[in-house]
């Protein structure tokens, strides 16, 4: 039973420490989901930029429909922006994400762009000549 005493506070310990690290894990990896989330809104609208640049009007239709899709507001998307800004080192995975993102989308986009459209064909039909 004194072993039992003993051992005691090296159990408690031991939990406080699987707990904090169980804690840490997952805060870690929700943060890094936030910030992957984020890092392709952001690399979504920068191409949307460049699609809608002679409209500006349909642009802010189409940030806005896909900052609702993802269920976030422009205030929140601000904000994560802003507190990351002063970190400067951390912030750089950021950078490095939606670098990756926006050279994955532009490739994309500009596969769609080189898809032309057959042309339309004549509606008229011009009889066969009938010289006989």
């Amino acid at each position: 039973m004194i072993w039992l005493k003993r051992a005691l506070p090296f159990v408690v310990l031991g939990l406080i420490w699987l707990g904090y690290n169980l804690f840490d894990t997952y805060h870690t990896k929700r943060q890094v989901a936030e910030e992957k989330r984020i890092a392709l809104i952001t690399a979504q609208t920068w191409i949307g930029t460049a699609r809608y640049r002679n409209d500006p009007e349909r642009f802010l239709t189409w940030r806005d429909s896909l900052l609702q899709a993802h269920g976030i507001t422009r205030g929140e998307l601000d904000e994560f922006l802003t507190n990351h800004e002063s970190e400067q080192e951390e912030f750089m995975s950021f950078v490095n994400r939606v670098k990756l993102y926006v050279d994955s989308l532009a490739i994309i986009e500009d596969s769609l762009i080189s898809i032309q459209p057959p042309e339309p064909a004549d509606s008229v039909i011009t009889p066969p000549d009938s010289t006989v």
